[in-house]
């Protein structure tokens, strides 16, 4: 038996605005589910299907061929039968092992109503942990705290929450909102349900795959949002989704959550990437359940164990992926005539879904019929499509690498169709500079690394325009490489501006990045030239192999090289020592591996001949930059001018992970204190922190310990 929250009826009582501010005021619209093929509604072509059409709406898993969604529900995380005795290297019956419930969500219930504590028999609650507003401003409209007085607030914590239920006298309120949060309370207003899709992972087609652990409670039309109101008639649309809420048909026999600590790393990241003006999905809260529920084995070496449960709800326009497109490209062989057919169709269906809800700029009044709202493409906008997905690709690269950002795991189902940042998994933020690094410990031969990501990412979109071609886009070579030939020099441009940037060599007034148009003249402000742009690319390039050579820090590098002095000719030594010390100490051979306890030791600085050297180069590399910085396109500036420019690029904050595990640890013993700091930093990341004890704690380089700490997909 499934109860629903009925949204509908809901009052503005104060025991209920809370509800009423998240959840009411929402328009439903779910314009994916209404416009492309559902599971419950595909064609039924083979055997194989009507074997499974009784599935349809479980969460059992299955291969759900000719659609592109099925709908499910979030179910309960239920507490654990086993535990693992290290001893024996067995699971045994855990002594908690409570008789288990069979409703696939809880019951809801009124404000007015005593929570039944045997409801929970078998189940782990979930309890708030944080929930951004600046999201639920710029995503849904509303303010959190705007009747607390506090709309500058940019998020709520556990206490905020139990603050405004004091005053409401609503007491059972927190652990309502964790069930909604979590799903085991659902709308009636809308239809959850997964994605399907497949990919290529590790360079190799891996079949379907889908939202094996993400679920999606629907999308809403945030045209009258804070940032909604973009002139145009189409809803603006954003995607509530959560991820860890349970098993889909997409799960490959998997239980669908997620744990504590890959949670909270994605619930930072989205929105530091947003702050750092990283196209990214975003995250609204964070519940985290009260048991050790979730069996994990981190690192693949035979020693699972019980981790916390929690579920991060995330929002984009979409998650429409490239793999979206590529399942029905490959699912069925040439040979299966009929079924490959069909199949193939979809592309062409999800395509027009994707450019009439979310490149609708593309569309002419020719396009659309005005009587049906159906959309017929031309080529002319096919190709303009598929030329602005690898533009905004470019775009979405290059600010990984000028942020020292590696995704990790950069297989075609992690990549966006929109261009923006999408699975945070076994990421990292470069701590010192290494265009080889690799945060991802599965990656063994590092084919995801820092320094292959534009050609990854270059790789992907052929994958995709393959799969395009069927249907989509004309069956010519010649078109195949007239749309990829423009990723190359988008890239470029975007990344040499981007470090122009970091390095304060761009004027005030240079226009932003619009990825709806080629670029055709590069010149980026008046006196650039291809003569300018060849000396910048020596200089940046001049100074990233110096700091891979020398290990330098590369947040702390360049928010430093601000301090130079443009009317010296020589570096101060100030200055030389300040970049000097953000060089990763050395670490003994006899150390080179790293200790059980994740300590490194025996470090020592550079001997004084690598010192020597590297100094000297350093110079010269500085002596180069401050010629550069004579040019008549900045000579205008000050020294002060050019300092708050560089300072607005280059952040003084970043995440780290070793500061993430720290913040992993307390939060594991419910303290969520170092959370909310640490949060409240990274959403203001180019700000410095007035209490000098906080501003070393979050900007000092890392310790080399941190090089110890490995990220898996076990997540």
């Amino acid at each position: 038996m499934k109860k629903v929250l009925n949204t509908a009826s809901s009052s503005s009582t104060p025991s209920s605005i809370m509800i009423t501010k998240l959840f009411d005021q929402f328009n439903f619209v779910n314009t994916f589910t209404k416009q492309v093929i559902g599971e419950h509604e595909a064609p039924i072509t083979s055997s194989s299907t009507n074997k499974t059409t009784h599935l349809v709406g479980t969460t059992q898993s299955r291969q759900v061929p000719h659609a592109m969604y099925s709908f499910v529900h979030p179910t309960p995380l239920e507490l654990p039968e086993y535990e693992y005795d290290h001893s024996t290297g067995k699971l045994t019956l855990d002594r908690f092992n409570r008789p288990k419930h069979s409703t696939t969500n809880i019951t809801s219930k009124s404000s007015s109503q005593e929570e039944d504590d045997d409801e929970w028999s078998g189940f782990t609650k979930f309890e708030f942990v944080i929930a951004s507003n600046e999201v639920a401003r710029d995503c849904f409209g509303v303010d959190l705290l705007e009747q607390q007085n506090r709309s500058n607030k940019s998020f709520m914590t556990l206490q905020d929450l139990e603050q405004i239920c004091a005053q409401e006298e609503n007491r059972k309120f927190p652990q309502r909102l964790a069930n909604i949060l979590s799903g085991y309370e659902l709308l009636s207003n809308t239809q959850y349900y997964a994605h399907c899709y497949g990919g290529f992972q590790f360079g190799h087609y891996a079949g379907q795959l889908g939202d094996g652990r993400a679920i999606s409670m629907g999308q809403i039309d945030a045209s009258s949002s804070s940032n909604g109101n973009t002139g145009s008639s189409s809803p603006r649309l954003v995607e509530l989704q959560f991820k860890g809420a349970g098993p889909t048909p997409f799960s490959r026999n998997a239980d669908g959550r997620a744990v504590l600590r890959s949670s909270i790393r994605e619930f930072l990241a989205s929105e530091f990437m947003n702050k750092i003006g990283v196209a990214t999905t975003r995250a609204f809260s964070l519940v985290r359940s009260k048991d050790r529920a979730v069996l994990r084995d981190e690192f693949y070496n035979g020693n699972p164990k019980y981790e916390y449960g929690a579920i991060v709800m995330r929002v984009a326009p979409t998650f429409v992926r490239f793999g979206s497109f590529e399942v029905f490209l490959y699912r069925f062989g040439q040979q299966e005539r009929e079924f490959y057919e069909k199949e193939v169709k979809n592309i062409d269906i999800l395509a027009k879904y994707v450019i009439k809800n979310h490149y609708s700029h593309l569309l002419t009044p020719d396009c659309i019929d005005t009587s049906t709202g159906e959309v017929t493409l031309n080529n002319t906008v096919r190709e303009a499509f598929a030329k602005e997905v690898v533009r905004r690709t470019a775009k979405l690269t290059a600010d990984w690498m000028s942020s020292g950002f590696v995704h990790g795991v950069l297989n075609t189902d992690n990549m966006s169709i929109l261009g923006v940042t999408i699975d945070y998994g076994p990421f990292g933020f470069m701590d010192y500079y290494n265009e080889d690094f690799v945060p991802n410990n599965s990656d063994d031969e590092g084919r995801y690394r820092y320094k292959n990501q534009p050609a990854i990412c270059y790789w992907n979109l052929q994958k995709l325009m393959r799969a395009l071609i069927p249907t989509f886009l004309p069956d010519s070579t010649d078109y195949f490489t007239k749309v990829l030939s423009i990723y190359a020099p988008h890239f470029e441009h975007y990344y040499l501006l981007n470090f122009r940037k970091k390095l304060g060599l761009i004027p005030y007034n240079v226009p932003e990045v619009d990825t709806k148009v080629d670029v055709t003249d590069f010149n980026m402000f008046q006196g650039d030239s291809d003569s300018l742009r060849e000396k910048d690319w020596e200089l940046i390039e001049g100074l990233l192999v110096w700091m891979h050579t020398y290990k330098a820090d590369f947040t702390n590098f360049f928010r430093a090289l601000s301090d130079l002095d443009k009317n010296n000719n020589e570096p101060s030594e100030t200055l030389i020592e300040t970049l000097m010390a953000t060089l990763e100490p050395r670490v003994n051979s006899s150390a080179s591996s790293c200790s059980r306890t994740g300590q490194v030791s025996n470090t020592n600085v550079l001997d004084t001949n690598d010192l020597e050297l590297a100094t000297q180069s350093l110079k010269q590399i500085l002596t180069q930059y401050t010629q550069r910085l004579s040019h008549e396109s900045m000579s205008h500036l000050s020294n002060e001018d050019r300092k708050s420019l560089m300072d607005k690029m280059n952040p003084r904050y970043i995440l780290r992970n070793y500061l993430v595990q720290q913040v992993i640890e307390a939060a594991e013993r419910f303290d969520y204190e170092p959370l909310y700091e640490y949060y409240d930093i990274l959403l203001n990341p180019y700000v410095q922190h007035q209490d000098p004890e906080i501003d070393q704690k979050y900007a000092a380089n890392a310790p080399v310990s941190a090089r110890c700490l490995k990220l898996s997909c076990s997540s």
